[in-house]
């Protein structure tokens, strides 16, 4: 863990920015930042993913609580733009720091690239989140995913921004699959017409399933 004030182009605690290379997995599990982070990139774990990846992405039992402002901001993931063939699954982690950013998610700030699956479960946020696409969880989702899921999570933080949603501000990518958000509230303040659980999501969605959520 790292306790204090960073300021950089790219800032993770445990990785700052990966790109071109080919990765076979990346497994981050019971980490966590008290940090604040000033940077363009920012995550309390990782700033930015943009590579290629054979396996899984697994984060699990981590946590953020600094306060985050960037372009591309998570608590725990700045941005995953990379070619991911496997999945990406984030379990059991929680953010309580408020985010400014350009895009923004408590959790993951922006997927964008090639992403097999994504996979969010028993997480939430507390923190405020600021930002143009803003989320509780996820601020945008514009990747060619096989599936988005959604499960056990909640947000009781703020969330401000042209796109704005309680879990997630924009749903923008191509989905082989679906996208499905089970169990899950939000009890925050979401402005500028946003949703309370998603703020906007595209024609691309080849269908969704929003069950037991509030």
């Amino acid at each position: 863990f790292v306790n204090g004030v960073l300021k950089t182009g790219f800032t993770g605690m445990l990785i700052r920015y990966q790109e071109s290379k080919t990765t076979q997995f990346l497994d981050i599990q019971q980490c966590y930042n008290t940090c604040d982070i000033n940077a363009r990139f920012a995550g309390g774990l990782v700033g930015s993913f943009a590579g290629n990846m054979n396996g899984e992405v697994n984060i699990k039992n981590c946590y953020n609580t600094g306060d985050i402002i960037a372009e591309y901001a998570g608590g725990l993931v700045g941005s995953i733009a990379g070619n991911i063939n496997g999945e990406v699954n984030i379990k059991n982690c929680y953010n309580t720091g408020d985010i400014i950013a350009e895009y923004a998610g408590g959790l993951v700030g922006s997927f964008a690239g090639n992403v097999g699956k994504v996979i969010v479960t028993s997480c939430y946020n507390m923190g405020n989140i600021n930002a143009k696409y803003a989320g509780g969880l996820v601020g945008s989702h514009s990747a060619t995913s096989g599936t988005l899921t959604i499960l056990n999570v909640y947000n009781t933080g703020d969330i401000s921004g042209n796109h704005s949603g309680g879990l997630v501000g924009y749903q923008a990518g191509y989905l082989n699959g679906n996208f499905s958000i089970e169990n899950a509230y939000s009890t925050g303040n979401v402005s500028n017409g946003g949703n309370s659980i998603v703020g906007s999501v595209s024609n691309d969605c080849r269908s969704s399933d929003i069950s037991g959520v509030y």
